[in-house]
Parts: structure tokens; sequence; C-alpha cells
């Protein structure tokens, strides 16, 4: 309990004291101190600058230039290739037994 009250003295003589300032804000020229409100009117601003700043940017189109979307940074497509994934040797021998074999009348296939 000193070492407090002595820490409260050494703080007060550095002039290092707890202030009584509570957070404020003025909205439409009203002074609001309820800290929820201050936090829901910040988060209700923080929320509408992306849809504020699109809206903008849609209005103002710059001498006929397009903006660009995403898809015009990506490299064209090759409409001749494939991607597989891989499978497992479980995988390609439950589609092999799934086969009929009586069909092939020219590969031997062993009876086990």
């Amino acid at each position: 309990m000193i070492a407090k009250k002595m820490w409260q003295v050494i703080n007060e003589l550095r002039g290092k004291h707890k202030k009584d300032i509570k957070p404020s804000i003025v909205i439409d020229n009203q002074k609001i101190v309820d800290r929820r409100v201050i936090c829901n009117e910040f988060n209700k601003y923080f929320n509408s600058i992306a849809s504020v700043l699109n809206d903008n940017i849609m209005e103002s189109e710059i001498a006929g230039c397009k903006f660009k979307s995403f898809e015009d940074f990506m490299i064209p497509s090759n409409k001749n290739s494939i991607f597989l994934s891989d499978c497992s040797d479980a995988e390609l021998l439950d589609i092999i037994s799934q086969l009929d074999n009586n069909k092939a009348s020219d590969i031997p296939i062993p009876r086990p």
C-alpha cells in the first residue's frame, strides 16, 4: 500500500494525474457523450465509406474512360487445356471394378 501511495505522490509531482475527460463528438450540432451512440455513429460512418466512394466513381466517368474490372488483369484462358485432380489407387480400383468386363473379347482378363 505504501508503494501505491508513493507512486501517487510521484505522479502528482510530475503533473501526471488521471483526468476525468469523457469522450464526446458533435453530430448535427449536438454534443454526444454516450459511448454507445458515439461507437454506433463511427460504425455507420466507416461502413458507408465504400458505397459513397463507389457511387462517386460511377458518377464521374473520366472522359469516356472505362474503369477496369478484375477480369482485365487476368491472363487469357486456354480453351484447349484441361485440369484433372489427383485420384487415389483405391479410387482407380473402384472405377475399374465397376467396368463391365465381358464386352472386350480381345483382352484376356484373369479370373481369380
